[in-house]
């Protein structure tokens, strides 16, 4: 076990995640790092969930509230967390070994990065977690990826490069940046972590550091009438610029590209499904950014062959 100065609080927000979350529990348990809390906020489940918690004791500190959304219940974890760091783990996911220890060591040994994240394996719905030693995957070393790393922001706005399950970040930055905004339905994270990288460094381990259970009912499987991925763009461009603050920026040519491949996603979603009207819709926003694009105007003419 891993004593540390520095305390953590992983913060698991859960809706009716019976099916995987004893996993994704037992593999926060098994970190060897400490002092390592364990907050979990059930968004309104009506499934087992609560007894699943409750069935680890006093591992886990449970707080249930009324169904509010992913977004209202992670500031309720950043809230109630006693940790000076805060890591966020979805209920179906998994956390590597080590994963915690690795990045406080990088924490320790380069202050100039407030944000510690790193890559993820997927794995679909047959996975089990049992214990610490399940997961053949090569020991943790905490090296940074310096293309990865430093002032992130430009490159923030081409993808969303920071997956929550990776990250480890001071609770104190909130109060500079605010929390997760309860208006973005889809992509709250990915706003967040925008804010974030605008006014801090960020750092990369070159290692996988959790496991992301696909899962064909996610919600970016959905389709919902706001783009809000395209609206993050446009509107931190507005209020921020396009540069870091020692000038790295991106071009409008990249820019573009972003846009064309967001809007033209939107309108895949809703041809699969079978809003076609508003596939209409999406695919020709994209074309304002790449009018040459071929394939968007058969997209656009198989949305309106279906809708008729």
């Amino acid at each position: 076990m891993i004593n540390s100065n520095k305390s953590v609080t992983a913060v698991v927000v859960v809706y009716n995640g019976e099916k995987y979350l004893k996993d994704c529990l037992q593999s926060i348990v098994d970190q060897d790092y400490q002092p390592l809390e364990i907050l979990v906020i059930d968004d309104g489940s009506t499934d087992s969930t609560p007894s699943i918690i409750k069935s680890f004791g006093r591992k886990i500190i449970y707080f249930r509230q009324d169904n509010a959304g992913i977004a209202i219940a992670r500031n309720k974890g950043i809230e109630l967390a006693i940790g000076e760091y805060i890591a966020f783990l979805d209920a179906d996911d998994i956390w590597c070994p080590g994963k915690i220890t690795a990045q406080m060591q990088i924490i320790d040994t380069y202050p100039q990065y407030a944000v510690v994240f790193g890559g993820f394996d997927r794995i679909d719905g047959s996975f089990e977690y049992k214990a610490f030693n399940d997961l053949c995957l090569q020991t943790i070393k905490p090296e940074i990826d310096e293309h990865w790393s430093g002032w992130l922001y430009p490159r923030m706005l081409l993808d969303s490069w920071v997956h929550i399950i990776t990250a480890v970040f001071p609770k104190k930055i909130v109060s500079e940046i605010g929390g997760f905004d309860p208006d973005k339905k889809v992509g709250e994270d990915y706003d967040f972590w925008i804010r974030v990288s605008k006014k801090y460094q960020m750092a990369k381990i070159s290692c996988t550091l959790a496991l992301y259970r696909d899962n064909p009912g996610s919600v970016t499987t959905k389709f919902n009438p706001r783009n809000y991925g395209a609206e993050i763009v446009q509107n931190y461009i507005r209020e921020y610029g396009v540069s870091d603050p020692h000038g790295g920026k991106v071009t409008t040519a990249q820019i573009k590209k972003r846009l064309h491949e967001q809007w033209f996603m939107h309108g895949y979603i809703a041809r699969n499904n079978r809003k076609y009207k508003a596939a209409v819709q999406s695919f020709t926003k994209a074309l304002r950014y790449a009018p040459f694009n071929l394939g968007i105007y058969k997209n656009i003419l198989c949305a309106i062959f279906h809708s008729l």
